[in-house]
């Protein structure tokens, strides 16, 4: 696939996801920003590949928070101008317990990375495609948003949210 000087952005970066995607993009020629919570496995996945600084940026980020992700999209364009892709990956599976054993804590970790990191990723790097008036967004879901399972709950019905945003975004996108 060409990516030539497209600048793709891949949240979860240093998960087994993002890694392969951050992998297929960057041999297609494409400028990188890798953003993970955990900054030394992205920083890891930098030097692996062979990056350099003139083609990726490792961004340090918890896309639970919306700060954080306006800061990841701010510094894209400080450094590259533009995002021509966005791969808005980061997730987490969370505990496998019953309904009743779950936590708050849990729920807002899970919720937290899932949904309202997906959410803050596309509220923040629309505006930006929109004005350029071209880009690409990925939003990977999992069948689990398609299904349930028991013991799942979390993982399932935030999925089942990102398949929700997914058509929601596709809609006001188009118009």
């Amino acid at each position: 696939m060409n990516f030539q000087d497209k600048v793709i952005i891949v949240t979860g970066a240093a998960g087994g996801i993002g890694k392969e995607v951050v992998k297929k993009v960057v041999s297609g020629g494409a400028k990188v920003v890798l953003v993970d919570l955990n900054k030394e496995a992205i920083e890891s996945v930098q030097s692996e590949l062979q990056l350099t600084q003139d083609n990726s940026l490792v961004v340090q980020t918890d896309v639970s928070n919306e700060e954080n992700v306006k800061n990841y999209v701010d510094q894209t364009i400080a450094k590259f101008g533009r995002i021509d892709g966005f791969v808005n990956n980061a997730g987490v599976e969370g505990p496998a317990k019953p309904i009743e054993e779950i936590t708050e804590k849990e729920f807002d970790f899970v919720y937290g990375i899932n949904v309202k990191g997906v959410l803050f990723g596309l509220k923040h790097v629309l505006p930006v495609m929109k004005q350029q008036n071209a880009g690409s967004i990925v939003n990977t879901s999992s069948v689990a948003g398609l299904t349930g399972a028991p013991s799942m709950v979390l993982y399932n019905s935030s999925k089942h949210a990102v398949m929700g945003i997914n058509k929601v975004a596709a809609l006001e996108a188009a118009t």
